[in-house]
């Protein structure tokens, strides 16, 4: 096999791409799970317009505004995260706060004037990153070694290993084949505490405003392995650490034209992180290959980083939201929410405030706006339990010629594994039971989230027999996540 050369531009951006994250990177970071408040989960949050919730709240922030008494909660949530390729499921189970809230609310004393002022101080989960992914390829054509590119500091740890030879070519002869296996360990979240106030016009009309400070980690530990068919093998192990801190506003309004309708619209602005990505450690070890004086060894190499952080901005999609809720007598609801967001808005900044503008151009290429989806429903079966459903849908916000037309992807070069997820979206179905009391209540939820992407574990630029595209190394992951939640919460 001989060692390929991209072109100067190609190589330009995979360069700079060691200092800044890649546009599915930052896909990971922006996407969000349907978490929070019991309540709020077993109806998909669909809750925009159905306000008097924790989680609603952060939805459309006029929704405090329902509130006629205080309240102060906390969401407990157990989740477990399967994932499963063509040969290979891997399991993750982990406890977490989801939800948090105090909400304080004053009675003005009026009913055709101001009729409450409500604030607000509440924290919701966003996303939990806690994932483990395996996959395992035999009698591969190809190797990581054929895809490294003059300047790549991988190439250098390869070169170091005695994986290439003193020309720089993979030590692999003419059509031998590898056997190649990944594990990749995901950990973090990222969440949100509002700050909130709203007012409550006549019972007719609700308006909100909150300021959300947002918070982000993410862990990727990798270990890829190769076994090569003519003898020796190789492994490249790379760990990183995304964190950051940002900020954003909403505003909010929801009205009531006749009793049983609620109509509602908000507005979320993008949010501006500052972001810092700490690279740990990235090592290439080699095993039974011929070193220059033709004797075989083991070897290893790690990075020597000239940086080991790194900081920049990022901001993310702003948001719409458009919201309905309808009461069907005394005993039911129904809810929808229809979100609005175009991911081709994001941005990563150098810390002079000047734009990556390769990445901006990749981001644009490769991703869509989105339009998601979420239904809820709500049935009260007396005084004391209801019973709760909900669906939510949103489509992928990659675009289908990535995958189809094998679109060039360009990876930070110490982590040269990718995903994407597939056309079909991410559904989530939803189930829950309330209990009212007195002054206490208690809420339960179960969810099913799941999803499809097809896993690089690095873009091949090799083309085979004359094929127009390169030879797929994809591997199918299906993730289903299952989170069981509980609220305890008292009104005051």
């Amino acid at each position: 096999m001989k060692k390929i050369y991209i072109s100067a531009i190609t190589l330009l951006l995979a360069i700079l791409h060691t200092m800044a994250q890649e546009t599915f990177d930052l896909l990971k970071y922006n996407q969000q799970d349907v978490l929070g408040t019991a309540r709020s989960m077993s109806m998909s949050n669909a809750m925009g317009a159905v306000g008097a919730d924790v989680t609603a709240i952060s939805i459309n922030p006029a929704g405090l505004g329902i509130y006629r008494s205080g309240d102060v909660n906390l969401t407990l949530n157990l989740a477990n995260t399967k994932v499963s390729s063509s040969s290979l499921v891997s399991d993750n189970t982990k406890f977490n706060v989801s939800s948090f809230g105090y909400v304080f609310a004053s009675d003005m004393h009026s009913d055709d004037e101001l009729a409450f002022f409500n604030m607000a101080i509440t924290y919701n989960r966003q996303a939990n990153h806690f994932r483990n992914s395996s996959i395992r390829q035999y009698a591969s054509p190809i190797s990581i070694l054929d895809n490294l590119y003059e300047g790549d500091p991988l190439e250098s740890l390869a070169y170091t290993t005695y994986l290439l030879d003193k020309e720089y070519n993979p030590i692999l002869q003419a059509g031998e084949k590898v056997d190649y296996s990944q594990r990749v360990i995901e950990s973090g979240s990222s969440g949100v505490w509002d700050f909130s106030m709203a007012f409550n016009y006549a019972y007719w009309l609700y308006l909100g405003f909150s300021v959300g400070v947002q918070h982000l980690d993410y862990t990727m530990t990798s270990f890829y392995h190769e076994d090569f068919e003519l003898g020796g093998s190789m492994d490249y192990n790379n760990k990183f650490n995304s964190s950051g801190l940002g900020y954003n506003v909403k505003v909010g309004g929801i009205i009531r034209p006749f009793p049983a309708l609620r109509l509602g619209v908000a507005y979320h602005s993008p949010t501006v992180y500052v972001m810092t990505d700490d690279i740990v450690f990235a090592e290439m070890n080699s095993y039974g290959v011929p070193n220059d004086a033709g004797a075989l060894v083991d070897a290893s190499a790690r990075h020597k980083l000239e940086y080991r952080y790194y900081t920049y901005d990022m901001n993310t999609p702003q948001k719409v939201i458009l919201s309905a809720a309808l009461q069907l007598g005394k005993r039911a609801m129904l809810s929808v929410d229809y979100e609005m967001l175009d991911y081709t808005t994001m941005n990563l900044y150098d810390t002079y405030g000047f734009v990556y503008e390769d990445v901006r151009q990749d981001i644009q290429r490769k991703l869509n706006n989105v339009r998601n989806l979420r239904l809820g429903a709500e049935w009260r079966l007396n005084d004391v339990m209801s019973l709760r459903g909900g669906y939510a849908y949103m489509p992928s916000p990659v675009k289908s010629s990535v995958i189809t037309e094998h679109q060039e992807v360009f990876t930070p070069s110490l982590t040269p594994h990718y995903s994407i997820i597939d056309n079909k979206g991410t559904s989530v179905y939803s189930l829950g039971l309330g209990l009212r009391f007195d002054d206490f209540y208690l809420d339960f939820a179960y969810q099913n989230r799941s999803y499809g992407e097809q896993f690089y574990p690095y873009y091949n630029w090799v083309k085979l027999d004359g094929e127009a595209l390169p030879h797929n190394n994809a591997s199918y992951l299906k993730t289903t996540q299952n989170n069981f939640a509980m609220t305890l919460g008292m009104r005051f």
